[in-house]
């Protein structure tokens, strides 16, 4: 029983893995080949944490060794179209926040129970409330990570992101995580050397500035979009606009701007452009600035009147509801 239920766990974190990985890449192969080779390695994991079970007595260091190596293979296999610095980093990003999680319900389950967290593991009906609790809170929250953040395949573009720009968005989370550590030594009443506290300290502190540079890198780039959609509209009621040697008219920039956009716009692709909040992106549609259609519940937008909205604001101005 033991086994089959550390089997099922297994699957369900892979799971959990995949579905979060949904979000960002795209799937190599569809229907029985990826399923086949995603329960392959659901094996080969399962198996990985049983011989460090048998060999290592179940070493918590050797355990996040195999989960890691096994998972990255696994992704690498099952997507295409992403880098392998970038799969290693979502997939270290999605065990770190899991072993968070996991980490918070085992400490509320213990307190409620009024037991130590050494303890935990000996004590049967909190350990089964535990194991309920943690994975459906898991797969909840990926699954609707899943369903907000997902992107069609088609429309999905290549991360550029480079080593240096990965490495300042994993400070924040692994600092998260140096945190949890803390507190679970402090918890567990272990003494924690000064030498620690200070590193710890270092770290929040390079994560935080490296969230503000990213952000304020996000502003300017937001800001640059804005602007060259601006003039490129602008041009496009001076008659035409210029690319390369060749001047355009209304109808040909009609084929060049959003050109990666689909004629008919959803509401998310609309505020997309427009670097506005969903909220915003309603408001327009119900205040009527932006012509669209209504199919049942949805919205929809033909893009030519996205760009006839557009065209009305000169360079500078702001778009508002």
């Amino acid at each position: 029983m033991e086994y089959l239920l550390s089997l099922a766990f297994t699957l369900i974190d892979i799971l959990c893995m995949v579905f979060f990985l949904d979000a960002f890449a795209t799937r190599r192969w569809t229907g029985v080949r990826f399923w086949g080779v995603l329960l392959t390695f659901v094996l080969l994991s399962f198996g990985g944490l049983f011989l460090n079970r048998l060999l290592f007595s179940g070493e918590q260091s050797t355990k996040i060794i195999i989960v890691l190596v096994t998972s990255f293979f696994l992704a690498r296999i099952l997507y295409q179209e992403i880098t392998s610095i970038y799969i290693f980093f979502l997939v270290t990003i999605e065990y770190l926040l899991n072993y968070a999680l996991s980490m918070g319900m085992g400490m509320l389950v213990s307190t409620l129970y009024g037991i130590e967290g050494n303890e935990f593991g000996y004590a049967q009906v909190p350990f089964v409330i535990y194991s309920a609790l943690y994975y459906s809170s898991e797969l909840t929250i990926v699954l609707a990570f899943r369903k907000f953040s997902w992107v069609k395949p088609s429309s999905r573009e290549a991360s550029t992101l480079g080593i240096s720009q990965l490495s300042l968005y994993f400070l924040y989370p692994f600092s998260s995580f140096l945190m949890l550590i803390v507190l679970l030594y402090a918890s567990s009443a272990r003494s924690l050397s000064d030498g620690m506290i200070a590193v710890c300290c270092i770290v929040i502190f390079i994560a935080n500035i490296a969230v503000l540079f990213l952000l304020e890198q996000m502003e300017q780039a937001a800001r640059t979009r804005e602007r060259l959609l601006a003039y490129a509209l602008h041009s496009i009621i001076e008659g035409g606009i210029c690319l390369g040697e060749e001047n355009l008219n209304p109808r040909d920039a009609y084929r060049v701007m959003l050109r990666d956009y689909p004629d008919v716009l959803n509401i998310d692709q609309m505020c997309e452009i427009l670097s506005v909040s969903t909220k915003t992106g309603y408001a327009i549609l119900k205040k009527g600035s932006v012509q669209h259609l209504k199919v049942g519940r949805s919205y929809r937008i033909p893009k030519a009147h996205l760009l006839t909205y557009l065209i009305g604001f000169a360079p500078g101005h702001t778009i508002r509801a």
